[in-house]
């Protein structure tokens, strides 16, 4: 077999394959014998039709049983080759048999990008140092204290703030209601019923704006009216407001006060510790807690460790990527922005508005995870890091669990869809990053500084 191997771009090579006549003459034999032996033609036994009689009843059959067995042949004989580092098959050039007996044929294959690894031992990494203070607790203590309060009708007195007030309104703009002016559903900005607003001061003590639970401005026109009062309220939207044809626009609420509510906190005691974790005093909750936060922020911490190390990898080395394993990573992306804008209640019309932007940003996405896969692929390779048996079989045992369905089934489905070797994959780049976290050079830094790190 005389094989002649092209470089050519996207991470590809062009083979065109000859296999001498004497191959294709003994594969043709074995065709037209198996043809033969399974031939049901009338005025012949089983088996004992004549050979021309079969290679013409058969010709057309013949010639396509001929053509995929050379193809074949000659594509695992180039993906065997040391030389090249073949992940898939492109697409085949139409075969064919010269004149004096030869089969030839060209087809691409796509192989792994070539680069150099940069130094990944040691990869620079500035994470914020963990601090657990009393604040924090205190701060976990008051939202966990907020469940266990009751509310009390106020019937005498406006509102003011730390109330709730339960308000119903309805939207316009320019007299003309939301939806009808927008021209589709905006939920509950167009429209409520009963619901339940706490009012809260929307600047600091140090006079700096705090977060609002509603739209900013909306609270201090709540403040001193009473039960069934009503109230237009006008609130001007900001130029990035998240519907475009609202950008800058003022919408009006037109309000009522359905009822007041004071909120009434239970004392903070070992009573209180008690409902929330049976058992326990304060001061044993105050010790939970913490132990609770420490390690939500070792989570994040080690979270942000794989996040710098991908960047530093990603931006250490440029190399050409095979356009399909992009182009596939691409769609995941898609796949899943869409599904996260649909969970946060964007209808199809909206997620198509952004069609332009979903794409782009998935593309530019895509590229940096393949990128990166192929370099932990090719440090799991050097480091000779791979999946035990022992791993496998966990992994295995998580999707029964999580799929709630026996672990022999999972097997047979994996056996069946060859779906043991993405778990094999998953599991060895998993491990190539926590060897890389674990190597990395990491310099702590005070948590007021996080940002500036980052």
């Amino acid at each position: 077999m005389n094989i002649t191997i092209d470089k050519i771009p996207e991470c590809k090579v062009s083979a065109r394959v000859e296999l001498p006549s004497e191959d294709v003459e003994k594969e043709r034999d074995q065709i037209i014998r198996a043809f033969g032996s399974q031939a049901r033609i009338p005025g012949y036994r089983a088996g004992k039709t004549p050979r021309k009689v079969v290679e013409k009843r058969f010709a057309d059959k013949i010639v396509e049983e001929l053509n995929e067995r050379l193809v074949r042949k000659g594509c695992q004989e180039v993906m065997q080759r040391d030389d090249l580092d073949i992940i898939g098959v492109g697409k085949v050039d139409e075969p064919q048999i010269e004149s004096d007996g030869r089969f030839t044929f060209t087809a691409e294959f796509v192989t792994k990008p070539e680069f150099e690894l940069p130094d990944y031992k040691g990869i620079p990494i500035e994470v914020p140092r963990i601090e657990i203070t009393d604040e924090k607790v205190d701060n976990v203590l008051k939202n966990v204290r907020e469940r266990f309060a009751q509310f009390e009708d106020i019937e005498d007195r406006a509102l003011q703030i730390d109330d709730y007030a339960i308000i119903s309104y309805e939207t316009t703009v320019d007299g003309q209601a939301l939806e009808e002016f927008v021209g589709e559903e905006v939920g509950s900005l167009a429209k409520n019923e009963d619901y339940w607003l706490k009012l809260e001061n929307e600047t600091g003590e140090d006079g700096s704006p705090t977060a609002s639970r509603f739209l900013p401005g909306f609270v201090p026109q709540l403040v001193g009216l009473k039960k069934d009062d009503k109230k237009d309220i006008p609130i001007t939207l900001a130029e990035d407001f998240g519907i475009e044809k609202l950008q800058g626009k003022e919408i009006v609420f037109a309000t009522e006060i359905k009822g007041i509510k004071q909120q009434n906190l239970p004392d903070l005691d070992d009573e209180l510790a008690g409902k929330i974790e049976p058992g326990k005093t304060l001061e044993e909750l105050r010790t939970t807690i913490s132990e609770s936060l420490q390690a939500e922020q070792e989570n994040q911490r080690e979270e942000l460790k794989s996040q710098r190390i991908l960047e530093y990898l990603s931006g250490a080395v440029e190399f050409e990527l095979p356009e399909h394993a992009v182009n596939d990573e691409t769609q995941r992306q898609v796949d899943a922005m869409v599904r996260r804008g649909q969970q946060q209640g964007m209808n199809d019309e909206q997620i198509m508005e952004h069609q332009a932007e979903i794409m782009g940003s998935s593309q530019s996405q895509a590229r940096i995870n393949v990128k990166n896969t192929f370099m932990l692929q090719e440090i799991a390779r050097k480091e000779e890091i791979n999946a035990t048996e022992d791993e496998i079989k966990h992994e295995v045992a998580l999707l029964a669990s999580n799929s709630k369905r026996p672990v022999k089934k999972i097997v047979k489905e994996l056996r069946d869809n060859n779906g043991f070797g993405d778990i094999q994959h998953r599991v060895a780049i998993r491990k190539t990053l926590e060897f890389l976290k674990e190597n990395a050079s990491v310099t702590e830094v005070d948590p007021i500084n996080e940002a500036a790190a980052s």
